[in-house]
């Protein structure tokens, strides 16, 4: 990995909470998030699967070189979690996410290197002193994600919450059928911000 960038990526939540029993320090919350998620990395990899784009026509086979990736999705997700309130002030919460993709892209430049077209001992294709070929894998992106998160919340002021939470998802980003990158990606995110509570 040369570079790392998670870009700003934006979250708007709405969310309800039903706390339990009487002395509701459990509850049950729900909502629903309309979210960004992505990255801009920059990699030096060897005899990785790739498919580019090379004098208009698609080739497939082992890169090594540099490759650098940007990853954009706009997510529009359901939470279910579990609350615990230690206090008026600090809850933490955990539970399950469905989210549904609105749109996407991961697509990205690969330069200074070389293709092995077909397999590691395919004809080789150069690509050096500033030649670049592009890749562009948006429509192999799966529709529906799942998996945990947990958070807590700081009540900072009456109204006014400090927020953080961990999302993990369970399955790849991309369909099953994607065979071109040959291991699974996951999205993993620490989200950071503030809320208002009613």
């Amino acid at each position: 990995l040369t570079s790392y960038s998670p870009k700003l990526n934006g979250v708007l939540e709405a969310t309800v909470t039903k706390w339990l029993g009487r002395g509701k320090v459990w509850g049950v919350s729900t909502g629903l998030r309309f979210e960004e998620k992505g990255m801009i990395t920059g990699a030096r990899v060897k005899n990785y699967n790739m498919e580019i784009l090379n004098g208009g026509s698609k080739v497939s086979g082992r890169w090594t070189g540099h490759v650098k990736t940007d990853y954009n999705s706009t997510f529009l997700t359901l939470p279910v979690m579990g609350n615990y309130r230690f206090s008026d002030i600090w809850k933490v919460r955990a539970g399950m996410f469905l989210a549904c993709r609105m749109d996407g892209e991961f697509s990205g430049v690969v330069s200074d290197g070389y293709l092995r077209e077909g397999n590691p001992i395919g004809e080789k294709a150069e690509f050096t002193d500033g030649k670049t070929a592009t890749y562009d894998f948006s429509s192999d992106l799966r529709r529906l994600q799942y998996g945990a998160q947990m958070g807590a919340t700081w009540r900072a002021f009456r109204h006014f919450t400090v927020n953080a939470d961990l999302t993990w998802a369970f399955n790849d980003i991309f369909k099953s059928s994607f065979q071109t990158v040959s291991f699974n990606m996951y999205s993993i995110y620490l989200n950071l911000g503030f809320g208002y509570r009613f």
